[in-house]
């Protein structure tokens, strides 16, 4: 009973997140998602403003783009994504990261219009 529910509830965020994907008119952040639930680090790094506030379980510290870069580089190499259940504000992005070994992770990004161009400005992971 409880396996039955655990899916369903699995299944109902699912058909949102992909509802929200594919419904949204912000184009950066259903490419953000995609390219977190793909594990894509180089392809989020294409979004990173030149310094990002980069939060790691309560850690937080001001990096530049190479270094969130290569941070998310080896955080993907160790926590392969299996599937990345989101939900999309404005400028705000909160989501949970299922890895490939049933780790959860809660993922936040936020984003800032520089030059008429959307960063991430701030991106944690709890």
């Amino acid at each position: 009973m409880k396996r039955a529910f655990y899916i369903l509830i699995v299944g109902l965020l699912l058909v949102l997140c992909s509802y929200s994907l594919t419904e949204s008119s912000d184009d950066t952040s259903r490419d953000i998602n995609q390219a977190i639930c793909l594990g894509q680090y180089d392809r989020i790094a294409e979004y990173l403003a030149p310094e990002v506030m980069l939060g790691v379980q309560g850690v937080e510290n001001s990096c530049p783009k190479e270094q969130v870069e290569q941070a998310l580089k080896e955080f993907f190499k160790r926590n392969k994504p299996q599937q990345f259940l989101c939900t999309s504000g404005s400028s705000f992005v909160t989501g949970q990261l299922i890895t490939s070994f049933g780790r959860s992770y809660k993922v936040d990004y936020t984003l800032k219009t520089i030059d008429n161009k959307e960063f991430i400005t701030n991106f944690h992971v709890y």
